[in-house]
């Protein structure tokens, strides 16, 4: 019986396990699922830059070198750049964590990028006029930045900064998209002072925004994983892809290679992940899916120019909560990211038809959610092609638990109750001798009142069960038969009286010995050591 119970009992401990670890969240996430967990409050930073540029007209020689039309006149413009990056919303009203040199920028800095604009966009005028080549564009275009940087005069300059959410939508320009974003706290851009390169942006929405985990980067170690989302240039403007793709963010992944400090007393994250222009700005994820830190800037061979592949820096998390905190904001998720996390834990998990409602609860939260649409389409799929798992209903559950309980307690209490030794001579066969109450004792059924004690014969490891009443030695009739010439036929007694077991000798012929010492009558211990002629045994109490 027992037996039954204990096999009932695990059985149903594995059927819980089963229920609830399938729906509980995973200590350590793969990339595949850190990018869908987090990709909705990763944001694509753009900051556009105008002026309006005025310089004197201009002639070129065969070798492209520029100088001032002798006949006079100016030649004005109003020019449009900008510059990318990412970033990552860490409210649900709107706070984003960048960094500073996405958003903000030196007066020389920006005229340089304006400049640097209208000679491309002149340049590609002439070619469409058929002015210059292609194989001449690059000669014509270094020519008139040149003579730019010495002769144009900039006014009016202004720059605003944009913040895409998710992924575009086929058909709609990207700034058509994009949310204003106030600059509501910035660092040091070249990242080298004691202000750090951090900004804090803050877009108006009157719905509830995706955001990201917060991590610890004081815990971080070297060699930990670390995943990188954001939007490389490489990736973001390449001209081979749609333009629907540009605002997808892009995940690289690597590892914490070194803890490095700054110039100004502040520690940076090394990485081997592949982290590029356009990637500035983005967080960086343990493999809980926490941002641990902001990807800022990789390295770059002095002799060359060229950058060097895997030794990127990240600034860490704390920085950017530091710089919040002067804000008094504090990074926390809302209602619509823990409907986002479930509906992922569901649709991992097979339940597609739960992860549906939860996705569908999303778009009346959120109805521009970036990626929920996308779940929606793929959780119908799996729905019609019949790969739809059922959730055990919560009262199925309950009633498992509520056997359990009751289960464990049997089997405790069964464990506590004597069972009738079978009598055993060696080599022969056992008997079941039951045990009667006396007269007029009430018994209760299936509880006794004597506490669980038994005899094992040291040199032979056989126990045997001690009743109320047990009687010792070498006949047949005897409750413990020890067939040895040592022993007499009715050799002693235990009996359970006043609350503990006592032995009585029946005037064996060799004697009862407990611990070594002659008896007739004795209390007995747990851990005693009784000797019935030349068979020693242990008494124990359970």
């Amino acid at each position: 019986m027992k037996k039954l119970i204990l096999g009932i009992l695990v059985l149903s401990l594995v059927f819980l396990l089963f229920s609830f670890n399938s729906l509980k969240a995973q200590e350590g996430l793969d990339a595949t699922k850190i990018a869908e967990s987090t990709k909705p409050a990763v944001v694509f930073i753009e900051t556009i830059i105008e002026g309006d540029v005025t310089a004197p007209s201009a002639t070129y020689d065969e070798n492209f070198r520029f100088t001032k039309d002798p006949q006079g006149g100016y030649w004005k413009m109003h020019a449009q750049t900008g510059v990318s990056g990412s970033g990552f919303i860490v409210t649900p009203d709107g706070y984003i964590v960048t960094n500073a040199h996405v958003v903000k920028f030196t007066d020389e800095y920006m005229k340089y990028l304006i400049l640097q604009t209208v000679a491309y966009d002149e340049t590609q005028k002439q070619i469409k006029e058929g002015a210059i080549t292609e194989a001449q564009a690059q000669y014509f275009a270094q020519g008139f930045f040149l003579y730019l940087l010495q002769n144009a005069k900039i006014s009016n300059i202004t720059e605003t900064v944009y913040s895409v959410l998710g992924k575009s939508v086929p058909g709609v320009a990207i700034l058509q998209q994009g949310k204003q974003c106030e600059v509501k706290k910035v660092g040091d851009p070249t990242g080298t002072g004691t202000q750090k390169d951090v900004a804090i942006l803050k877009i108006e929405s009157n719905v509830e925004l995706p955001t990201v985990k917060i991590g610890d980067s004081s815990k971080v170690a070297t060699g930990e994983h670390v995943f990188c989302v954001g939007y490389p240039g490489v990736a973001t403007h390449h001209p081979a892809l749609q333009g629907m793709s540009a605002t997808i963010p892009t995940v690289t992944g690597g590892i914490i290679s070194a803890i490095k400090e700054m110039p100004g007393g502040w520690s940076v994250l090394q990485t081997d992940a592949a982290i590029y222009h356009g990637n500035s700005g983005g967080p960086a994820f343990n493999s809980k899916g926490e941002a641990i830190g902001i990807a800022t800037f990789g390295s770059i061979d002095y002799n060359t120019g060229q950058t060097i592949e895997g030794f990127n820096f990240l600034v860490p998390i704390n920085i950017a909560t530091e710089f919040l905190k002067e804000l008094g904001v504090t990074p926390h998720q809302g209602t619509l990211d823990k409907k986002y996390e479930q509906a992922l834990k569901y649709y991992w998990n097979g339940y597609y038809s739960k992860a549906l409602q939860e996705l569908t609860a999303i778009n009346q939260l959120y109805p521009a959610h970036p990626y929920a649409n996308e779940f929606i389409q793929k959780c119908r799929q799996e729905i019609e092609a019949g790969h739809d798992k059922k959730e055990v209903p919560m009262y199925i559950i309950f009633i498992v638990i509520g056997a359990v309980i009751v289960l464990v307690i049997l089997f405790f209490v069964m464990r506590r109750r004597p069972v009738p030794q079978k009598k055993t001579a060696a080599g022969g066969e056992r008997k079941t001798t039951p045990q009667e109450p006396s007269g007029g004792e009430t018994v209760i059924m299936g509880v006794s009142k004597t506490p669980y004690a038994y005899l094992v014969r040291i040199d032979t490891g056989e126990s045997f069960n001690i009743k109320d009443v047990t009687n010792i030695g070498r006949s047949e009739t005897n409750d413990i038969i020890l067939p040895s010439p040592a022993v007499s036929k009715e050799h002693a007694k235990i009996k359970y009286e006043d609350g503990q077991f006592v032995i009585y000798d029946l005037a064996s012929t060799n004697g009862t010995y407990v611990n070594g010492v002659k008896i007739n009558k004795r209390a007995l211990g747990d851990g005693d050591e009784i000797t019935f002629g030349d068979v020693k045994t242990k008494f124990k109490i359970a």
